[in-house]
């Protein structure tokens, strides 16, 4: 299932492949117009403040971004717990007056857990996660969005390591968690 913004552009290709492929193309839910915001902050919370603000067009580039989605798919997924709403408590005027959050879990943790994953699925995972290194996945974050920054801005790849882009910027506020 396809979700894109409404540039016309995309838009075409998109219809393109769809054709090709047989999957869907939707541009909003039924009754839902403004379901393209939330998309559009998913991107500015995960792509721009991973990558920039650039405009990456040339193949060169967006070869490079893709490496960097994997790696920070990975990154995301096996290392970076996040909190799920789990009920909000309402006062007699129906204001929200707390949020009671699930404990911090990785996707990778909900998927092991849920009944509904098959076991195959679960050892594909844990074989992956095994593989995986946490130093070696942000040093190669940075080292592709070095190279990423560095073709847009003419600065050296080297100038960009090390940076803390929000991404690998891992604050628990006082919690340790290992992995």
């Amino acid at each position: 299932h396809y979700h894109p913004d409404n540039d016309k552009s995309i838009l075409r290709v998109l219809f393109e492949r769809t054709k090709q492929t047989g999957a869907q193309l939707s541009r909003s839910r039924p009754y839902k117009k403004n379901d393209n915001a939330h998309v559009e902050q998913k991107g500015g919370d995960r792509v721009r403040k991973l990558v920039g603000y650039f405009r990456y067009d040339t193949e060169e580039e967006v070869e490079l971004l893709n490496k960097v989605y994997e790696i920070a798919d990975l990154f995301e997924n096996f290392f970076v717990p996040t909190m799920k709403l789990k009920e909000k408590v309402v006062d007699e005027r129906g204001r929200v007056v707390k949020r009671v959050y699930e404990m911090a879990r990785t996707p990778y943790e909900r998927v092991l857990e849920s009944p509904e994953v098959s076991e195959e699925v679960k050892n594909r995972l844990r074989a992956i996660k095994e593989g995986l290194s946490l130093v070696k996945l942000k040093k190669r974050l940075d080292e592709l969005v070095g190279m990423l920054l560095a073709k847009k801005t003419g600065l050296k790849p080297e100038r960009f390591h090390g940076q803390n882009n929000e991404l690998t910027k891992m604050q628990f506020h006082g919690q340790l968690f290992l992995s």
